[in-house]
């Protein structure tokens, strides 16, 4: 989550950088009640802006309905009195964030100028040569779940030595 002062009305904006609340994607929200009762939770947190960021997985899911699934679930919010922008984003694998081309990236980025990177299986040097390719797209890599990173575990297991 990230906060950001709102200068106009001096109070803190907390965005929730990465969601699974597009139904029935992915291991997130399972139907439109689930999405609604999350952003419920999130606004009861104080959240105003939800980045969805559903996983997107090479042959089955490139997120290519993301932008109408996020349309549609804007209607539910809205009518429940629900004042949270919901913007849309991906959870993008490595090996996509290694060789998919820079339109494919931008497609998938937030806003343009970030791209989640789910990195929990890669190796440093897999780490880096993506981070790279992101880069040379015009993205700044956000590192989804850096806690799961396997070399870092790996790292910790041996003392800091590899």
């Amino acid at each position: 989550m990230t906060a950001a002062l709102d200068n106009e009305v001096g109070q803190m904006q907390f965005i929730d950088t990465h969601c699974h609340i597009i139904a029935g994607v992915d291991d997130g929200a399972a139907n439109p009640a689930e999405s609604l009762e999350m952003g419920r939770i999130a606004a009861g947190d104080g959240i105003n802006t939800i980045v969805a960021t559903p996983h997107v997985v090479e042959g089955y899911y490139l997120g290519e309905d993301r932008k109408v699934r996020l349309s549609e679930l804007r209607r539910p919010f809205l009518g429940s009195g629900l004042e949270i922008n919901l913007v849309p984003g991906a959870e993008v694998p490595m090996s996509l964030c290694a060789s998919a081309d820079e339109a494919l990236l931008q497609s998938l980025s937030i806003g343009g100028r970030y791209l989640l990177m789910e990195t929990s299986e890669a190796s440093l040097d897999q780490l880096a040569k993506s981070i790279y390719h992101v880069k040379l797209s015009g993205l700044y890599p956000v590192l989804a779940h850096p806690e799961r990173f396997s070399f870092a575990r790996d790292q910790c297991r041996h003392g800091g030595s590899a």
